[in-house]
């Protein structure tokens, strides 16, 4: 090795392994909650989860948009982590898209006028928009660091 690529190749610090796999359950769990929502609602909101017919009818009317940001914000923090993974410095930008995504799905949840009873996330997206900023402050830093490439 010369003293040059002594200089500027950077290791992989231990704890982007424990964040990124962090990440990767975390946001592997909401995509999973998307697509099965998705795809198999009543069997995944109805007899998984136990939501009742008026509230597994809500989700089902969600308009395209709606369904987007939702699909934007756990699809984009499942293959940030991936990314993050590979130590590839998109994770920065789909950490990004991400916490938009959740962001967008926050305004919906808290303006929305016709929820079904028992439906009230509570503290839940908060919790979730605090994560995905989190990750993408440390992309954004493990980038600056010259860990992802």
């Amino acid at each position: 090795m010369t003293d040059y690529e002594a200089t500027t190749r950077t290791g992989t610090p231990w704890h982007l392994w424990v964040v990124g796999g962090l990440a990767l359950l975390w946001n592997g769990f909401g995509a999973t909650d998307f697509a099965a929502s998705t795809f198999a609602p009543d069997v995944w909101l109805g007899d998984m989860i136990g939501y009742t017919e008026p509230q597994i009818d809500y989700i089902k009317s969600f308009a395209w948009w709606q369904s987007a940001m939702w699909f934007v914000g756990t699809w984009g923090g499942f293959l940030g982590a991936i990314a993050l993974l590979l130590r590839s410095r998109l994770a920065v930008w789909l950490f990004l898209v991400s916490l938009l995504g959740a962001v967008g799905s926050l305004v919906v949840t808290r303006t929305a006028e016709s929820m079904p009873e028992g439906m009230d996330p509570g503290f839940l997206p908060n919790i979730i928009i605090a994560i995905a900023a989190v990750l993408v402050i440390y992309a954004v830093r493990m980038k600056r660091a010259g860990v992802l490439r």
